[in-house]
């Protein structure tokens, strides 16, 4: 099939897709919504929720295939339609005939990785747990300083493995911070705005699964606060490697 035939079924393709993976989008934020609001619904809904989950993967990574192929299609240039091909004398064939595809233009180059993530860390320290007020206010204020706006561009700008571990980072120590028995009502929504923005850049950037953004997700290790930690420790260790 010619690359102008082609291109026409797979943009309707990748409309269906696109429609399919807002539609499957749309049913596992309200089965997390439902979660939230009652996690004793876990064992009703958590089959859905797995199929879902597993459905948007396969659409996204379809979706991605299709991408690709479509951005690897050739532009089309119509030939006037009172000249065949072969009636087109041999000098003037080059003019009318299709260009070589452009030659993509050229990313410039990333930064190594260890200054991303250092950049993406700068000035945070490791999670904690708070022994008093002062402190409380202190780990409050490292949460929101992960996700200030200054700081998200350098975030965006990781690499999705490191992408994905600073996402574990804040929905860990956000979850730590809010199961803490001294969080009064004003500081839990001031939690709950930092974890929301970690949900928002998994969904705008598309890492890959991240443990913990989801209500029915339980801490990998023996609390929330290992599995912050043990990610602050993958940054941190990652900012120490040799540059290439």
């Amino acid at each position: 099939m010619a690359s102008g035939e082609l291109e026409a079924p797979m943009t309707r393709l990748m409309e269906e897709l696109q429609e399919s993976e807002a539609g499957l989008l749309a049913e596992y934020d309200a089965l997390v919504e439902v979660l939230r609001k009652d996690p004793l619904r876990f064992k009703e809904l958590s089959t859905r929720l797995d199929e879902v989950a597993e459905s948007l993967l396969a659409a996204q990574r379809q979706l991605q295939l299709a991408e690709e192929v479509l951005s690897s299609l050739p532009p089309k240039i119509k030939l006037p339609e009172r000249l065949a091909p072969a009636d087109i004398a041999p000098e003037t064939r080059e003019a009318v005939e299709p260009p070589s595809p452009p030659k993509p233009p050229t990313a410039p180059a990333k930064a190594p990785r260890r200054e991303r993530v250092a950049k993406a860390m700068k000035g945070i320290r490791d999670p904690d747990t708070p022994s008093d007020l002062a402190e409380l206010v202190d780990e409050l204020e490292q949460l929101e300083a992960l996700v200030e706006e200054d700081r998200l561009k350098a975030v965006r700008a990781l690499d999705p493995t490191d992408l994905r571990t600073w996402l574990k980072l804040t929905a860990a120590w956000s979850r730590h911070v809010g199961q803490l028995t001294d969080v009064q009502g004003p500081q839990r929504e001031r939690i709950r705005a930092v974890f929301e923005k970690a949900v928002e850049i998994s969904k705008e950037v598309r890492p890959g699964f991240v443990h913990g953004l989801a209500a029915d997700h339980a801490p990998e290790g023996k609390s929330w606060l290992e599995d912050a930690e043990e990610a602050y420790w993958d940054l941190e260790t990652a900012q120490e490697e040799p540059a290439a």
